[in-house]
């Protein structure tokens, strides 16, 4: 998906209006340290979150998941919260 837009429009023509679904969120961190300081914030922040080395044997994938209802405002306060949180421990 290229924007947030384009991805609630694909989700909610899936879903039943305002049932909630899990969304799974995911971000790369560029080190061990990294991947378990992300994975404990988000853990906090109520994801539940899973962590392991990524497929590219350097980085680290973590996948964060709740459970919501969709709408595009949601989705793009999330996408700018996580693009925050990530980039200040150097992921993606």
């Amino acid at each position: 998906m290229s924007n947030d837009a384009g991805a609630v429009r694909e989700i909610a023509a899936a879903c039943d209006g305002d049932v909630p679904r899990i969304v799974t969120h995911y971000v790369y961190a560029p080190t061990g340290e990294a991947a378990e300081a992300l994975t404990s914030e988000l853990r906090c922040r109520g994801f539940r979150v899973e962590t392991r080395m990524s497929g590219d044997g350097v980085n680290w994938l973590i996948s964060a998941s709740h459970e919501v209802v969709p709408t595009q405002e949601l989705m793009g306060f999330i996408r700018s919260a996580m693009n925050e949180l990530v980039a200040g421990y150097g992921g993606d």
